[in-house]
């Protein structure tokens, strides 16, 4: 799905489209990347890094709005990751990164409702 490897033969179908119909930013308001936690060079804030989830759904030169703080910060409560929230990346642990690059990834609009947040965590988290 990222493009790393081509296919010699057949194609990635997401909702019955071919992926590459898709433009960029369509396809990215459908799915979400989550990376290996790992040593970030930059210091962005853990709060910051969760808003940046919402970048493709906002044009080239916009500044993050209080709803998408909000949106944001209601994702961290709900992964339990809120008390964090003020903290730089460079000072967590990997599981609290991990957690970070997971609500960044579910804070898309549409993605985090509560009964596909239950598909992907069934049991709930345990603090």
């Amino acid at each position: 799905m990222m493009g790393f490897l081509k296919w010699d033969r057949g194609e990635t179908r997401l909702g019955g489209k071919d992926l590459h119909s898709y433009s960029h930013r369509e396809l990215w308001s459908h799915i979400s990347y989550v990376p290996q936690a790992k040593n970030n060079p930059f210091s962005y804030r853990i709060i910051d890094t969760v808003v940046m989830g919402l970048n493709a759904s906002s044009s080239t030169f916009s500044v993050p709005s209080k709803d998408d703080y909000d949106r944001s910060y209601a994702m961290s409560e709900w992964l339990g990751i809120a008390d964090i929230a003020s903290r730089n990346c460079d000072e967590v642990s990997g599981g609290q990164l991990q957690m970070t690059l997971i609500a960044r990834a579910r804070v898309v609009p549409g993605q985090c409702d509560n009964a596909r947040m239950q598909t992907v965590f069934p049991y709930g988290l345990v603090s």
